[in-house]
């Protein structure tokens, strides 16, 4: 308990405790500039002693600081601390702004409405006091009339429950006018710059809550969060996933290329593993007949920390049956468009500087292609520089090209009944750039960059004759360009590939390459075809030998390690020798 008491001309407040052997400690709060240390003690209450020392020098505002820290580490009993409040039945701040945004200035709604929330300013102009409330949907003013409402002993920080009604000021501010005010939770520790909000970022990463409280960015950006992790999965559910747990703590780690956090199990005296990834149990399921299953959950990996990379982070991993790689590409596209029209409103978001459109069909690229065009951006900057601005400034007329001509041909094939699916066919930079340099053309010189595919959807013999019949409704509609007609469905290359190419000048008197072949020749040359290498590396079969040697051999050492089980295989190894297993390419 805290008694004050008289120390010699020196009031002194004195914090006692009883212990079990009813002796008196005591520790001492002083209100001059001396300073006062009990010694000994008081046993039974028979004897005590007092030695006064006088407080060394100091300035008059470190006084005040430890008056002040003294003040905050002094207990708090019942009357200065009371029990939690409540104050139920409350609307939010979102709502009640909307509402007073619809008034007119200087009027005022007849309704009652009641909130909570954190007091972040505090102004004053006569009898009228301003607050700003903040909860976790928004901020709203409150006008407090003093006449009405009483002293408003209100402070930074403090948490109050308002009941008033929605209005607006003159100035078409939306406000709350204030008929009583409850102060909920007084707040001990001064805030920092309410106006500029907190912008330290070392303390807001390592003080969260204090972010969250100064921030109104970050209170978004959580609760957008939230927003996505919904709308992933009501769209997974819709589509017939299940939603799945699986084990955190995994005697056998796997997934992934990571490094695990090693945890010991004392019932089992076993070491355990946290998860890597959650794709083995789920493969699992579908094994079991889930056939279409589903988890967002924490992973943990045990390497290096940045701002891209946690060691504890959640990753959405999902499995279906009966679909491939394809399937999924078109899943993630759908998914990434939905949940941002239902976070965002919009499918244009920005990211560091750039806005990038999740609006569907995205580009598809090979791993090659993507490869291919990254080394050309780091070794000849200026070069892909002028070749982007130059591709980049003629797109839009090549898509609208490509529009038309896919239209009108289009409504020719469904006329003379050939099933056909007609797109654009994308060139991408290095592949243009390789073209100008190797045979020695100017931009303007290479026509196939307005160019589109058809894939005629019938197969065998059919899906031949309705190739030829497609390239010939293209010549009947456009004149075809000489020289620039190729058969290779006719006289394949020695790699199987196959398909017609043909250029017309086409519906906007421009050049336009029209590509022809059938689903099952598009992915024979486009995902199966290994040999197929050796056209994209634009080289002659006899100079290839010497190359397909040593691809063989790479093959017959790979079989070599298989029938070694004492040999350590390398999983990184084996993924690089993959495409290579399959000698029937060859």
């Amino acid at each position: 308990m805290w008694r004050t008491v008289k120390v010699k001309g020196a009031i002194v407040s004195v914090w006692l405790s009883t212990s079990s052997r009813s002796a008196v400690t005591g520790s001492v709060s002083i209100a001059n500039p001396w300073r006062f240390q009990m010694s000994g003690s008081v046993k039974r209450a028979r004897s005590s002693r007092w030695r006064r020392r006088a407080a060394p020098r100091s300035s008059t505002r470190s006084w005040r600081s430890r008056r002040r820290r003294a003040a905050r580490s002094r207990p708090l009993d019942s009357r200065a601390m009371a029990p939690p409040k409540r104050f139920p039945d409350r609307d939010e701040i979102a709502a009640v702004r909307e509402e007073a945004a619809a008034l007119e200035p200087g009027s005022e709604s007849p309704e009652g409405r009641r909130l909570a929330g954190r007091v972040m300013a505090r102004r004053g102009m006569g009898k009228l006091v301003f607050l700003d409330l903040v909860d976790r949907s928004g901020r709203l003013q409150l006008m407090c009339d003093t006449g009405r409402t009483g002293e408003i002993d209100v402070h930074l920080g403090d948490v109050v429950g308002v009941v008033g009604k929605p209005a607006k000021t003159r100035r078409g501010e939306p406000s709350l006018a204030v008929d009583s005010l409850e102060i909920l939770s007084r707040n001990r520790n001064p805030l920092p710059d309410t106006f500029h909000g907190l912008t330290d970022q070392e303390t807001r990463y390592r003080k969260r809550y204090l972010d969250l409280l100064m921030n109104e960015d970050t209170r978004e950006a959580f609760l957008l969060r939230t927003r996505m992790v919904s709308a992933i999965r009501r769209y997974l559910d819709e589509e017939g996933f299940v939603e799945v747990e699986t084990p955190i703590l995994q005697p056998r780690y796997g997934g992934a290329f990571a490094h695990p956090f090693v945890t010991h199990s004392n019932e089992l005296d076993a070491d355990l593993y946290l998860r890597i990834a959650t794709e083995l149990y789920l493969k699992r399921l579908i094994v079991g007949g889930l056939e279409r299953v589903y988890e967002i959950g924490k992973d943990f990996r045990n390497e290096s920390i940045s701002y891209k990379h946690q060691p504890e982070f959640t990753m959405l991993e999902w499995y279906e049956a009966y679909a491939d790689y394809r399937d999924t590409m078109e899943r993630m596209e759908e998914l990434l468009e939905r949940v941002a029209l239902e976070t965002l409103g919009t499918t244009v978001v920005r990211f560091r500087g750039h806005e990038v459109d999740l609006r569907r069909p995205w580009r598809r690229l090979r791993f090659v292609e993507a490869l291919e065009d990254l080394a050309f951006q780091t070794l000849h900057p200026r070069k892909y520089a002028e070749l982007k601005a130059m591709v980049a400034d003629q797109r839009a007329d090549r898509e609208a090209q490509v529009a038309k001509a896919a239209e009108i041909l289009g409504d020719e094939l469904a006329k003379a009944d050939i099933p056909a699916e007609i797109t654009g066919r994308a060139k991408h930079l290095y592949s243009i750039y390789d073209k100008m340099a190797k045979r020695g053309r100017e931009f303007n010189e290479i026509y196939d960059l307005t160019a589109m595919r058809v894939i005629c959807e019938r197969s065998g013999e059919d899906g031949t004759r309705d190739c030829y019949a497609a390239l010939g409704i293209a010549h009947s509609l456009w004149k075809p360009m000489p020289g620039r007609f190729k058969d290779f469905i006719a006289m394949p290359k020695l790699n199987r590939y196959r398909s017609l190419h043909t250029t017309v000048i086409g519906p906007e008197g421009k050049p336009l390459e029209i590509q022809v072949r059938t689903r099952e020749m598009h992915e024979e040359a486009e995902y199966g075809v290994a040999a197929h290498w050796l056209y994209k590396r634009g080289r002659r079969v006899k100079a290839d030998d010497e190359w397909l040697a040593w691809v063989k051999s790479l093959m017959d050492w790979q079989g070599d390690e298989q029938d070694r089980p004492d040999v350590h295989k390398n999983p990184v190894d084996r993924i690089k020798l993959e495409p290579l297993a399959h000698r029937s390419c060859y």
